[in-house]
């Protein structure tokens, strides 16, 4: 199963110098980038790991998954979102 993960320490090695939201427009255009290989391939689900936190990374992942006309739930834990294409 492909699988996007997120966490910005994942994303870029020294991230202090940037503010929250710089961070997640970081992680943002990096999805963005990942889904749009997907949509290429002939996968038809995929994971993305956006963490539990206070939710605003979430929201705006789902907000782009909206975008993108994709079918998505969230996980039981609440710290992944899977996708259908």
């Amino acid at each position: 199963r492909i699988k996007i993960d997120l966490h910005i320490e994942r994303l870029l090695k020294d991230f202090s110098k940037y503010s929250n939201e710089e961070i997640i427009k970081i992680q943002i255009n990096y999805c963005e980038k990942q889904i749009n290989k997907i949509l290429k391939s002939k996968h038809k689900e995929f994971v993305i790991v956006h963490g539990i936190g206070m939710g605003v990374l979430k929201k705006e992942i789902h907000n782009l998954l909206h975008e993108f006309s994709l079918r998505f739930y969230l996980s039981s834990d609440g710290g992944s979102t899977l996708v259908f294409i």
